[in-house]
This record gives C-alpha cells, structure tokens and sequence, in this order.
C-alpha cells in the first residue's frame, strides 16, 4: 500500500476493520434507512427493491441528504466510495469507478445525469441538481439499455419530489457561521381535485466563503444561488396519469476560482523560478505565500448560470401493460470568469501591465429538446419486457475569449505590435446534434429462483460543429464587447497564444453502435440473491472547443461484474458486495500542457484502459434504534496502453518538449481505496426524542491530471461528519446541529499547473471545518 501524509496505512487498516465489523450500506448513500423500509429505484425502467436489482447501485433519499445539508452533487460525491466531481475552470469532472469525461467544453458526460428520466449532458448542469428530492440513484458501471448511449461509466438517477393527494408543507434552514453557508427551503402541496394535485418548491442559499484572497479583500466562494419550481400531478380519467414541472434556477457567484499558488519558488530539478512566480517573488521582497491555506492572490472570478427545465410524463395503461411518454425541454447558459494564474496582475501575474494574467471569459448557451416513448409489460409474468425509442435535438453556442497578458505575447511578431500590448484571443464554436435511439429488454423467469435479463440499445448521434478564431486585444476582464481584432501578424501571435486557427478539419461526423446487454440472476434463499452481468457501452465521439481544433472518435467498454445482494439474519444484517472488469477502447482523454508561453489542452483518444475492483457494502442493524453502515471499495483504473501520452511538469523541465508511455499509470480521480463509515442512534425521551448520526469518510492518494504527475495529486485523508437532531417522536418538526469535516483536514479538489511559472502549482481548496444550525418541519 502506498504511503501518504495525509491517511497513513494504520488509518487505512482501522476503517477497513471497522467497516467489516460495523457496517455498509449501499442503500441509502447518506443515511441508513429505517428499520423495515425498502428502497426503491428505477434503474432498469420500473420501481424496484434495491436488493432486486442486478447492477451496483447506491441510494440516498432526499429527506437523508437535506439532514446532512448537503446541497449538491458535488458534496454527495466526495462521501461516497468510487464516485467523485470536481469542479473545473474548463468544465466539471464527474468521475465513476475511475472513468469520466475529462475537462473539455466539448464533451458530453461519460456519467450520465437523469432529472426525472431527462437527460443532462453538460458538466455545470449538475450544480442544480440536488433540489426538492425524492431520491438520488448512483449507478456504477455502464448504463447503456436503459439511460442510452453517453452513460458509459453509470448515470446518476434523480427523481424529484412529486405531489401527493393531500395538503402538505415542509421547510428547512440551515445557517453555518465560519464560512456564512445558508440556506431556506420550503415546499406546499395542494390539491385541487381527487384527480389534480400541484406542488410549489423553491430555495435560496448562499455562501461567504472561506478562502481570504488578499488581493480583491473578499472571501470566496461567495454563492448567491435560487431555484424554484412548480410541478403537477394528474389523473385526467382512468388509466392515465400525468406527471410534470417546470424548474427554474439562477446563481450569481463571485470569487468561485479563488486558486492558491504552490511551489513558487520552485525546487530541483526546475531551473528556478519563472515567469509569473518570478515577477511575484521580486516585487514581494523574495518571498510569497506559496502553501496551501484557505489564502489567494487570485484576480477576480465569477460565475453566472441560469437554468429552465421542462418535463411532461404520461403513462397510458394499455390493458395490463403500459406505455409511457417523456417529453423535455432543457436550457441553460452561463457566463464564467476566471484567471488560471493565482499571482495578482499588477505584482507580477501580467507581464503586459493589466490587472489580469491569464483572464478566460467563457458564454455558454445550450438548448435541448428530447422526446421517449416507452412500452411496458407488467413485471410478474414469465416473461416480461420493455422497449422505446428515444430522440434528442441539442444546439450549444459557447464564445472563449482568452487573455495572454502573463507573458510578452506581442513580441512574437517582431515589433508589427507594440511589446506591452494586451493580446487576447477569440474561439467561437457552435454544435448541433441530433441524437437517434432505440432500446428493448426482456426478462424471463425460468424458475421461481432464476431470471435471465436481456437487453440492446442501437444509437445513433450526428453532429455538425464550426468554429471560428481571432487574434486581437482586450481589456483586462474581457468580453465580446471590448474585443478588437488584429488584421497582421496573425500567424505568429496563434503560435505564440497555442490557438489553432479556423475551423475543423472535418465539421461534420456520425456515430453510431449496437449495445446489448445480459444478465443472469438467481436467488440463493427468500433474501439473497447473487447476479453476473455483461454490458457494452459507447459514447459518441466529438470535437475540442478550446485552443485546439481536435476531434475525437467514439468511446467504448465492455463490462463484467458478479455480485450478491443479501439480507441475512432476520435484516439484522446487509451484505452487497460487487465485483466488476471493464475494458475501455479510444477513451477520450483531456491533458493541459504548459510550455513557456503556449498553453494547449489537448484532446485525444488514449487508446485503452481496464478498469477492476471491488465494492462491498454492508449495514447492521444491533438493536431498533442504533444502525451502523459503511461501503468500501478497491479501484484499479489504469491505462492499458497509452504510449503517446503528454508529460509530466518535471518530464517538462528536463524536455521541454517530449511524450510519455503512460501504460500502465493509474488514471485520475481513481484512488485505490474509498469509502465511508456511518453510525446512527436515536434515544426516545419521552414525547421527543434525540438522534445522533456521525460518518466517516476516507480516501487514499488519487490524481488530479491526465499525465499521471504525482506532484499534482490529492493526498489521502479522512473526514468526518457528525449531527445532533432533537424533536417530537412523531417528526412534525426537528432541530440540528450539523458539523462536517470536523477533523478540518485541509485538503484541494483541484490542482493545475501555472501557465508560464514552470513547475509552480494552482489549487483550490475544499472547504474547513463548519458547524451549523438547522431547522425542519413538515406537517
């Protein structure tokens, strides 16, 4: 086992034995469920008891994750095992079992995101996900039959909060003061007829923040986020059932990218310090703040997203089967800022004297359309079966606008513009896409304890992109606005920035595959049942949006996994334990490399990757009120064959320009070993009573870039969490004490490399330890 700072072996050794005698549960991912209850999810197309289905799933309910005030997926993800998004200045990282679409604008999520069977393909659309929740199904593995061609590492499974038959009210607000967290939330139902019911829900939350950027005198991330939401449940007559909502949602953000300089000055074997880091040491005196701390030199950033997501779903009893419609509307748009190089401008972070380094003003518009039919047998016949078909129309718009001022690009075109003049450039891409797919799956009962699952999807996605570029200048925060174009030396400033000029080669391309799908379960007594499943995957190729103008072909996998689902000893005790092999072949793979003054993100297909592991999940349950889970999971996810791989910074500095075989090598966001440890107890006093829940949550070392670079990697660490909740035993109302990360370990979700201060690092660090109040009810 490796060894890191952080988590030492003797931590690792105490959470695996804790978690083999205490306790897993793969049902609820937040909290446990109560004695007797069933989850249920959806992820073959019907409600099912969890312990039914054959494919590794974690649940969380909604009610779980509003008491531990996690609000976002984000949040959820760190708590669990093999699961991880990180957020980005390119695009968010949203990683399952070690595989997920790398930071790029161009690509579609390799997990798939599912709001009430409706498809959300962009990176920043997972940020309002987490709203007025019925549940939220993490699925691992590829999930091609029924969620379609793009969910090639899983799919994340949301289902909202629909309207009941009877009047009913619920808020909750939660307040942490060290880093000003907030939030209010509160929901009505009202019935309007026998047949009619219409739910009301929004939120509004916010943060401080706690990072101190010593530059602006503002803390970060400061968060200014709402969303709101009017849903509808109806039965116009018999055998006809409507479900639908509207959502609508805003954030305003500021100092979102408050990233700390590392590593500056640098150490061997880097020739010393550089660029950016080199003008900041010399107008600092020689010496800079260059450790992780929660303090910034960061240049101003912001984040502005405004989301509208329509969904209309009726079911049609067609004798005893039914036939079921979703339509969906979903738009978003954003405007981002930020600044990659954590060195203030005016101290040494622009070369070319603006107040910005490296500024990046991104526009986003998308839009998107789908429709799916599907038709269903009723489960419990011999041979039951589903099939649809699937269609999707996407439009996305995004304007870059990308400031070079950290570096003297100017001087690349031999005096034709003047050397302190601030050079700017500007990639506009648009993308149509029209996605085409269809599915059928059958299950047959051979015996009372055997089934044989069957399953195949063919998709087909055509897209049509152009691009267009310009060299020219901007101001120190850029916008289409102040954007003035040159008309000379334009073939040495795009060497110079690393933008490749025009458009695609080839702006046009069609994707498409067969994927099937099998599995055999067979039930080992009334509440056990063991599973083996063989899936292929595939996600569609596409272009880069960035500097570069790439392609890249599609994706696939073909996965295995064996498993059983127990529960034993009267439900005293559940057993999930899965073991899973995939082979991935052309993995789409993003890597920012730094050279001097050029900075690419290149996007290629890295050849092939397996991925293997175990995942073991267990709850027990000692007495009425007292419940111990945990989930732990072993990751191998590495490159089997990657021999024309970027470099690392210190490959780098010996060769500035140079590959690497990263066969072999470990891939991102993959550590060796995650999970968690939970325990909750509840105490009658009476007519109230009191409720403890505390969990646990680890992980060893991973890394945080495609270039298997050790130095830009997150150590392992644990983190705990922990809630005191007091209130009547019948529920209508609680009060809370919500602490998380109560060990405050100070850790980053996101490192990167300093563009022109070779060797020196950018981070973003996760948030210090909160402890906060809480209050719900519901009546």
């Amino acid at each position: 086992m490796t060894k890191f700072k952080a988590l030492g072996s003797t931590a690792i050794i105490g959470c695996m034995a804790l978690a083999l005698i205490s306790p897993a549960h793969a049902q609820d991912a937040a909290a446990p469920a109560a004695d007797g209850d069933e989850i249920i999810v959806t992820a073959q197309g019907r409600e099912q008891n969890l312990q039914d289905v054959p494919v590794s799933v974690s649940a969380a309910t909604g009610i779980s994750l509003q008491k531990q005030a996690i609000t976002t997926l984000e949040a959820l993800s760190v708590r669990q095992p093999n699961f991880r998004i990180s957020q980005s200045p390119a695009s968010d990282y949203v990683v399952i079992r070690g595989i997920g679409s790398s930071a790029n604008i161009g690509f579609e999520q390799s997990v798939g995101t599912f709001v009430d069977g409706v498809y959300r393909g962009r990176s920043r659309s997972t940020r309002a996900a987490l709203f007025d929740l019925e549940r939220v199904e993490i699925l691992k593995g590829p999930q091609t039959t029924y969620f379609g061609n793009n969910s090639i590492a899983g799919a994340l499974n949301i289902t909202t909060r629909k309207p009941g038959r009877d009047l009913a009210v619920n808020g909750t607000a939660s307040y942490f003061p060290n880093t000003g967290e907030y939030l209010v939330e509160g929901g009505i139902t009202l019935p309007v007829t026998d047949r009619l019911s219409l739910r009301l829900a929004a939120r509004q939350s916010g943060m401080d923040g706690y990072i101190k950027n010593i530059q602006t005198g503002k803390d970060g991330p400061h968060l200014n986020d709402r969303i709101g939401r009017v849903s509808m449940a109806w039965a116009p007559t018999d055998g006809i059932e409507i479900d639908a909502r509207l959502d609508v949602g805003r954030m305003r953000d500021t100092s979102v990218f408050n990233v700390e300089l590392l590593d500056c000055p640098t150490s061997a074997p880097f020739a010393g310090p550089a660029g950016p880091c080199a003008r900041y040491l010399n107008a600092s005196g020689g010496s800079v703040d260059s450790k992780l701390d929660r303090v910034s030199g960061a240049n101003p950033s912001y984040f502005d997203y405004d989301m509208v997501e329509g969904v209309w779903g009726m079911k049609i009893a067609a004798g005893d089967n039914t036939l079921t419609l979703t339509t969906g509307y979903f738009h978003h748009k954003y405007h981002l800022l930020n600044d990659p190089v954590p060195v203030p401008g005016t101290r040494g972070g622009s070369a070319v004297g603006t107040t910005t380094a490296l500024p990046i003003a991104l526009f986003e518009k998308y839009d998107q359309v789908s429709q799916e039919l599907r038709f269903a047998s009723p489960e419990d016949r011999t041979i039951s079966y589903m099939f649809g078909a699937y269609y999707q129309y996407g439009k996305l718009t995004t304007n870059l606008i990308q400031g070079f001022y950290f570096a003297p690009v100017a001087a690349a075109t031999g005096g034709l513009i003047p050397l302190a003049t601030p050079v700017a450039g500007s990639i506009t891409t648009t993308e149509r896409s029209d996605v085409f797919s269809g599915f059928a799956a059958a299950t047959w009962r051979a015996t009372d304890a055997l089934r044989v699952n069957v399953g195949g999807r063919f998709s087909l996605v055509d897209k049509h992109d152009a691009r267009a570029t310009q060299m020219g200048t901007a101001a120190s925060i850029p916008s289409l606005a102040n954007f003035v174009p040159f008309t000379v030396a334009l073939t040495q400033l795009y060497a110079a920035s690393g933008i490749n000029p025009g458009n695609y080669a080839v702006p046009n391309r069609s994707d498409h595959a067969f994927l099937p799908s099998a599995s055999i379960q067979y039930d080992l007594s009334r509440n056990a049942m063991a599973y083996v499943s063989y899936v292929e995957g595939f996600k569609a190729g596409g272009y880069s949006i960035g500097t570069t103008n790439s392609s890249f072909d599609p994706e696939r996998v073909k996965s295995y996994e064996l498993g059983i689902k127990a529960d034993l000893l009267d439900r005293l005790l559940t057993v999930n334990l899965a073991g899973f092999y995939s082979r991935y072949r052309n993995l789409q793979e993003t890597a920012t490399v730094t050279s001097g003054t050029v900075v690419r993100q290149f996007v290629t297909n890295a050849a092939k990757s397996k991925v293997k592991g175990v995942e073991l999940g267990l709850t027990v349950r000692p007495s009425s009120n007292v419940t111990l889970t945990s989930n732990v999971a072993y990751l191998s996810s590495r490159y089997a064959d990657y021999p024309n791989a970027p470099c690392t910074t210190t490959q780098q500095a010996l060769a500035p320009v140079c590959v690497q075989d990263l066969s072999g090598a470990r891939r991102a966001f993959a550590p060796k070993l995650s999970g968690n440890v939970g325990m909750n107890v509840t105490q009658p006093l009476g007519r109230y009573q009191l409720s403890f829940d505390a969990n646990g949550y680890f992980t060893t070392r991973f890394l945080q870039i495609a270039t298997g670079d050790y130095r830009i990697s997150q150590e392992g660490n644990v983190k705990i969490d922990a809630r005191i909740g007091f209130g009547p035993a019948d529920g209508p109302w609680e009060l809370a004490v919500v602490g998380k990360n109560l060990t405050n370990k100070l850790t980053a979700g996101y490192r990167q490399v300093v563009p022109g201060a070779t060797g020196s690092l950018a981070a973003m660090a996760d948030a210090p330890r909160s402890i906060g109040l809480q209050g719900s009810f519901h009546f």
